[in-house]
This record gives C-alpha cells, structure tokens and sequence, in this order.
C-alpha cells in the first residue's frame, strides 16, 4: 500500500481493489471506506472501526469529525449511507427515495410556488380557486400558492409526465416491485406506520413534517403520494 501526498494533504488513493483503506489514522485499526449519503450521493471515507469520517482530499492529519458530525440532522446516521462500492439502486427506487425523503420529482418539489409547479406541468392557466390540478398521470396539491402534495399514478403501460417533466433527465419513478419498494424506503431510514400488513394494498409512511402513501396493484408499485403536513 502506497501514500501519495499532495500539497502537504494525503491523498486518498491508498486502497486496494475493494475500495478500502488497510489504516485508519484515527484508530489505527482497519475498515476505511468510501461511503455515500444515500439521499444527495454526497461522498466520504468513513472508518467503521471509529466512526472518524472525512471527505476525500481533506488532511487527514486533523480529525475532529465523526459520523454523527458529518449528518449532525441524522438521528441515526448509519441508516442514511451506503457503502460506495456497492450495488446503487436501480434509477425507478432512487426517484422513489428522492420523492419520499426530499420531495423532488422531476423537476418538482413541495414548497415551490404555484405558478412555478404549474409551468413545469404545463397547465399556467389553471383557475387559481383550485387546490387540486391533474395533468397526464401527475396531481399537484396546493395551499394558497404553495405547492403542499404531489402524487403519481404509476401504470403498467408507463407514466404519461406533463409538460417539462417529459423532458427531466433525472432518475425516473415507474411501476416496481413491491418487497423492492419497501426495501428501498426501510434502506433509506423510512418505516411504515405501525399496523401495516404485508397484504395491504396501500402502505403509509410519515416523518417529520411529511406524510407519503404507496398503493400496490397485484404486487407492484401503482401510486406514490408525497404530502407536507406542516409538523
């Protein structure tokens, strides 16, 4: 294992094939690893030993940061990474786990003005008196002129997108499996509401400030439902 220094900083290069670092320089001990936030795919080496996390190209040789400083909002923060070099989700569950826990979709997101919300699915001249307006497959929710709740209708066929959310090159929600689904979500530090049954066809999930609803039809994913509930 080599060290190559840069500019008086270590380098974090000196790993072998799996991605992991033999020395942690806080500890001493071995299992350093890239990791990423699962939510922003933001990347940084983390020492499961010790818990001494750093983001590459930093001098490793002050290390007063650990994983719970890192994501200070996490209240576990081991369930919001991932290993790096591992498998990443397929593009269908990240836009799932993107509309849940940020509540972005494609060029949407709860808190966006109406007249914003409404140029990106095409319809500006909804009459203002409407708090609910539907455009292909997508439904926008509003409060005054907020955007307050955005859900989706995932057919088989695939998802007729409005407007500039046709043209979103951003990971894509559609139908998935549903162990698939939900595994994505629990991966991601999201539970459902106590008394969900694993045969119900519509599942619940809330978090702060945040209310989503997941409808199944034959075993797969057919409607997403993300709200702000302002608490």
């Amino acid at each position: 294992m080599t060290t190559s220094r840069r500019e008086g900083t270590i380098e974090l290069a000196n790993r072998d094939s799996t991605g992991v670092l033999e020395i942690c320089p806080a500890c001493g001990q071995s299992g350093v690893c890239l990791y990423r936030v699962r939510t922003t795919g933001e990347q940084f080496w983390l020492c499961e030993e010790c818990d001494a996390a750093w983001r590459p190209g930093t001098d490793r040789s002050v290390l007063d940061i650990t994983l719970s400083g890192f994501l200070p909002a996490e209240p576990n923060p081991w369930k919001a990474i991932e290993r790096a070099d591992g498998p990443r989700r397929p593009q269908t569950l990240q836009a799932l786990v993107d509309l849940v826990s940020k509540g972005e979709l494609s060029g949407l997101a709860l808190g966006m003005h109406r007249t914003d919300a409404l140029t990106v699915v095409d319809v500006p001249h909804a009459p203002a008196s409407s708090s609910v307006v539907t455009a292909g497959d997508v439904s926008l929710t509003f409060e005054a002129d907020t955007l307050v709740g955005i859900a989706v209708r995932l057919p088989p066929t695939g998802v007729r997108w409005p407007g500039l959310m046709s043209l979103a090159t951003s990971s894509r929600l559609a139908s998935a499996p549903r162990p698939e689904a939900l595994e994505a979500l629990r991966d991601a530090g999201f539970e459902p509401l106590p008394g969900a049954s694993p045969d119900d066809d519509a599942v619940e999930f809330q978090a702060v400030g945040r209310r989503m609803s997941l409808e199944f039809d034959q075993g797969l994913l057919s409607a997403v439902a993300v709200s702000d509930t302002g608490n």
